[in-house]
């Protein structure tokens, strides 16, 4: 029997190489493909949010800005926050920013104050805040939370009044450009500071 030749051999080689990186090109191209697919889908689903109230916020933690500047959480006490957890590799979160970002310009030059913490090591916040067009302002939190802001889902809202008090509570992704959000922050905002002490 007659040994193949070498150029036969180099074609199947050639021809196996060929078919394996056509698979794994297949591969990635389908999971980067579903993702972006899943991330629509689940924006196009996602529904305001149920208003509620809560408990006191707890201003005494720090956060670190894109830029490593350390900024205690404090100077936010005394305005109306929207406080959203959130991490670069949940989806839920990925699905939000959209609307977070029509939320966010719609209240600029308002009291309300959108702020946005990644609670995971995150190498390169502020290249993932770039390609993901982010408009509002993301910080980073190394540590422990204080225990009311505590949970293991994301993404997580909380909205604090300028009294201090958690009045609404979120878990999940949620369409929070939605007028009922807009109008409920902007009549917090307008609301009178009680004294607590």
């Amino acid at each position: 029997m007659p040994r193949p030749s070498r150029s036969f051999i180099a074609g199947c080689f050639t021809g196996i190489f060929l078919t394996i990186l056509f698979i794994v090109g297949v591969t990635l191209g389908g999971v980067y493909g579903f993702k972006s697919f899943w991330i629509q889908q689940t924006a196009g689903k996602l529904k305001p949010p149920p208003i509620t109230t809560g408990l006191k916020a707890d201003y005494a933690w720090k956060l670190i800005a894109l830029d490593g500047t350390p900024y205690d959480f404090a100077q936010f006490q005394g305005k109306t926050v929207f406080l959203n957890f959130w991490n670069p590799d949940c989806l839920h979160c990925l699905a939000e920013i959209d609307t977070l970002n029509i939320l966010y310009n719609t209240l600029q030059g308002s009291t309300v104050q959108i702020v946005g913490v990644v609670t995971e090591e995150e190498e390169n916040l502020p290249e993932t805040v770039q390609n993901q067009e982010i408009h509002f302002p993301v910080y980073l939190f190394k540590g422990t939370l204080p225990e009311v802001f505590q949970t293991t889902s994301r993404p997580a809202t909380f909205i604090i009044d300028p009294s201090g008090n958690i009045v609404f509570k979120h878990l999940g992704a949620a369409k929070w450009d939605d007028p009922s959000v807009v109008s409920f922050l902007a009549m917090l905002a307008h609301a009178p500071v009680k004294n607590t002490n």
